[in-house]
């Protein structure tokens, strides 16, 4: 995502990190792993829940793809980061596209922990909405 920031910045496009986390773990978080852009925390999930992020099951986690998904990231250098404090690792995410206005112009939920659009379906969305 970090080395696309500035075609989303051409666009105009302001980009925002919600977590579970508390501020106090975001706080940490933010201290070793610096972002440009703000991470807001969500302790009691109200947002979550408003877009319709579901919780999965934990047998999800042992699904072959879901594993091969997360070995390949590990492959790759990524850094998997841990649950800090009353995180749900059951808590599935998303990746949404608002108008200033509020409307979504691109929404993905989560169907499983590792499903995520690629930074080119975000940039093909942000595109299209010009």
């Amino acid at each position: 995502m970090q080395k696309s920031l500035a075609e989303f910045e051409a666009a105009n496009v302001k980009l925002a990190v919600v977590s579970q986390s508390t501020a106090k773990s975001l706080a940490t978080f933010h201290r070793w792993n610096a972002k440009p852009y703000p991470i807001f925390g969500d302790p009691e999930r109200r947002l979550y829940r408003a877009f319709g992020l579901e919780r999965t099951r934990l047998v999800e986690f042992l699904k072959p793809r879901v594993l091969w998904r997360y070995l390949r990231l590990l492959f790759t250098g990524t850094k998997l980061r841990s649950v800090y404090g009353s995180e749900d690792v059951l808590q599935l995410g998303g990746d949404f596209l608002l108008a200033a206005d509020g409307s979504i112009l691109f929404g993905h939920a989560s169907r499983e922990s590792t499903d995520r659009p690629s930074v080119e379906q975000l940039l093909a969305a942000v595109r299209t909405h010009r």
